[in-house]
């Protein structure tokens, strides 16, 4: 089954204020509010609607037109709500997820950019100012909690960044994969020119078109593999002669150095 990612909202807030019967779910470390997007609010509606995949109509008569939804809706399956939270999340931005062709390297890739807020300097900071009454006791522990919560958000931007130029740099490596596996299969030969294995006399100008095709085909081929061939040959004989003037380098660095071992050796004795 895949696995359609849900994206969240994280908003600051007071992890205290939150009921516990909200829904939401507040890390304590970094007390945020995570709220589901409405592109997949309503899949998780439905599927609580839908969990035991046993909703029972109910036995009392059909007053409203809502419960002769609610009862349409007992029928639904889980499937069902699977689709069509598909079919709701194709309109969106990621639709290219649930898009059934195969993902070519042509195709564009998206990269949200996070900004970090510029900080405003202020001539004295106020949290040197020694409180003298209740409430500037309270006001400065406020100051102190907004403080931390908006470093918080500051180191929460610089991960985000990091992970998006993280992500930036592998995706782009997966696309020059993709593309040269492209490339791969663009570049496979033909090849055997065969018929369907019937009895027939094959004089007919089309396959004779083929056959010259084929034919000019293979002849590029064999020209383009000898092409390599020489090029290959031309480079190993580079990295011989390379490695060879490595190796006389390195050979002449070492006696160098050992005459310089020795001058020192002399000079100190």
């Amino acid at each position: 089954f895949l696995q359609i990612p849900v994206p969240f909202l994280w908003i600051p807030v007071d992890s205290s204020a939150i009921p516990a019967d909200s829904g939401a779910i507040p890390p304590d470390s970094c007390r945020f509010l995570q709220i589901p997007l409405d592109s997949c609010g309503f899949l998780q509606e439905w599927l609580s609607m839908v969990e035991d995949n046993k909703m029972e109509p109910s036995d009392e008569p059909e007053l409203t037109s809502n419960t002769s939804k609610t009862s349409s809706t007992s029928k639904v399956s889980k499937l069902d709500v699977i689709l069509e939270a598909v079919e709701s999340l194709s309109q969106t931005d990621i639709a290219h997820i649930f898009n059934t062709t195969l993902t070519l390297s042509s195709d564009p890739m998206s990269h949200t950019t996070t900004q970090i807020i510029p900080s405003q300097s202020t001539p004295t900071h106020p949290l040197s100012i020694e409180p003298q009454t209740d409430n500037e006791i309270l006001l400065l522990a406020a100051l102190q909690e907004s403080e931390a919560c908006n470093q918080i958000l500051l180191n929460c931007t610089i991960e985000l960044q990091a992970s998006n130029i993280l992500n930036k740099a592998y995706c782009s490596k997966l696309k020059r994969h993709l593309a040269h596996q492209e490339n791969k299969k663009k570049d496979k030969g033909k090849g055997t020119l065969v018929g369907d294995g019937l009895p027939c006399v094959l004089t007919g100008d089309a396959f004779y078109k083929a056959v010259v095709e084929f034919k000019k085909a293979k002849v590029a081929e064999e020209r383009d593999a000898e092409m390599k061939k020489d090029v290959r040959a031309v480079y190993a004989a580079a990295l011989k002669e390379w490695q060879e003037g490595e190796a006389a380098q390195k050979a002449e660095k070492e006696e160098m150095l050992m005459e310089y071992r020795h001058a020192v050796t002399y000079w100190e004795n």
